[in-house]
């Protein structure tokens, strides 16, 4: 009917067929300012002002997440299963990581993946000294230990693989084992 509006999104218009965007108005859409989400949090939802805080950088600015956040302790408690397996990965050696890629192949790939590249990037951003722009702050300790132990080049190139990973995972059949398997044995060693 001529009152209704219909609404498509999408990450990559080119993906949408010629005939269809042409006829489509495009409206971009911006992440909200991590303050705007820090304050939405605690005064509308009654989140408290330190994990509104985390919660709104965690978010890169995507209020619907941060509020599903609050809502739901489970994202928060597979969070950080995500990253304390980064960490068990990290301290073991070759042997163990396949036991731990094992575990993740029964994991939801696409959510860990987000979050370990999520963690890399902030260690990135703690050895180029941009420490007030990291997302996973109360990783911060961690994230300095990685910072002094990995050189860039390690890091950014782990990076590269969990997007590699990432297209893999999505636009094959692999099996996620094999993916982990081959992704946790080009994960830096520590020394």
């Amino acid at each position: 009917p001529a009152h209704a509006i219909i609404l498509l999104t999408t990450r990559d218009a080119d993906l949408l067929l010629p005939t269809i965007r042409s006829r489509c108005q495009s409206v971009p859409l911006f992440p909200v300012s991590l303050e705007e989400v820090k304050q939405a949090l605690v005064a509308r939802w009654g989140v408290e002002a330190e994990q509104a805080r985390l919660l709104a950088r965690l978010s890169a600015g995507c209020v619907g997440w941060a509020i599903g956040a609050a809502q739901d302790q489970q994202v928060m408690t597979s969070r950080q299963a995500a990253l304390d397996t980064l960490q068990r990965a990290l301290d073991a050696n070759r042997a163990e990581r396949l036991l731990i890629a094992n575990e993740l192949g029964k994991a939801k790939e696409a959510e860990v993946i987000r979050l370990w590249a999520s963690w890399w990037r902030d260690v990135l951003l703690v050895q180029s000294g941009a420490d007030e722009a990291i997302s996973n702050v109360d990783q911060r300790a961690a994230l300095q230990r990685a910072a002094a132990h990995f050189d860039s080049t390690q890091v950014r190139a782990f990076l590269h693989e969990l997007q590699r990973l990432r297209r893999l995972a999505s636009e094959t059949n692999v099996t996620p084992q094999l993916l982990w398997d081959v992704q946790l044995l080009k994960l830096p060693l520590a020394a």
